[in-house]
């Protein structure tokens, strides 16, 4: 063998077994009756990220997604400070032109603060 090389394969790997078996499964897509149920842009998945090192030309750092449940569609907003999130939101709706009945968010500060 060569020089450093290892004998044995990843598949051979006891640790390698254990971490594939203890992984978490993918999140499954939604059945078509699920997606069915809900009119475009009623449910609503939102995230919000940021602060990126360098601001856009306008000067925005943060940026917040949208995402229909029903459909996929994505809609991407840039604001300059992460307390700017409601505001984004109302611009969202005013985008789409109705207010979710369902909104879906990881329960991050910008999101629950006053």
């Amino acid at each position: 063998p060569v020089r450093g090389a290892l004998d044995f394969k990843v598949k051979d790997c006891p640790v390698c077994a254990v971490m594939k078996r203890n992984r978490p499964k993918k999140p499954v897509s939604l059945h078509v009756e699920e997606k069915r149920q809900w009119k475009l842009w009623e449910k609503v998945f939102s995230d919000s990220s940021g602060k990126t090192r360098v601001k856009s030309f306008q000067g925005n750092r943060y940026y917040s997604v949208f995402v229909c449940a029903r459909s996929g569609r994505k809609l991407f907003f840039a604001h300059k400070k992460k307390s700017h999130y409601p505001l984004v939101y109302f611009k969202f709706c005013a985008r789409v032109g109705r207010y979710p009945k369902l909104l879906v968010t990881n329960q991050a500060g910008e999101i629950l603060s006053k």
